[in-house]
């Protein structure tokens, strides 16, 4: 335990003669683990939890293609269906039906 000590009371008193160094050695540590702990959240949080769905499997996205001026792309917000009781293909004659009346092209690929 002595010898413990004496180490630490020795590493002290060289970081504290190199002030700079000791600055850049802490600033380099603190960036390191604030990195770490960013990429470790991201990883955690959309790799590692479950979706909060009570059947992820069946998500679906939907993509639309404006015939007209030839661009693809995925409609913004939350299309909310019966799906008690509703088979799938009635679901997505729905959705067919939905995108012919806001003039979209339903991409099948």
């Amino acid at each position: 335990m002595e010898t413990i000590l004496q180490d630490l009371r020795y590493a002290v008193r060289t970081l504290a003669r190199q002030p700079a160094f000791t600055a850049i050695a802490v600033f380099t540590l603190a960036v390191g683990i604030g990195a770490n702990t960013a990429i470790y959240s991201v990883v955690d949080a959309t790799l590692l939890r479950t979706l909060p769905f009570s059947d992820p499997g069946r998500l679906m996205k939907l993509v639309a293609r404006n015939a007209k001026k030839g661009a693809q792309f995925t409609p913004q917000g939350v299309l909310r269906f019966p799906l008690a009781g509703t088979k799938p293909p009635e679901v997505f004659q729905e959705v067919h039906a939905l995108l012919e009346q806001l003039a979209l092209e339903p991409v099948t690929a």
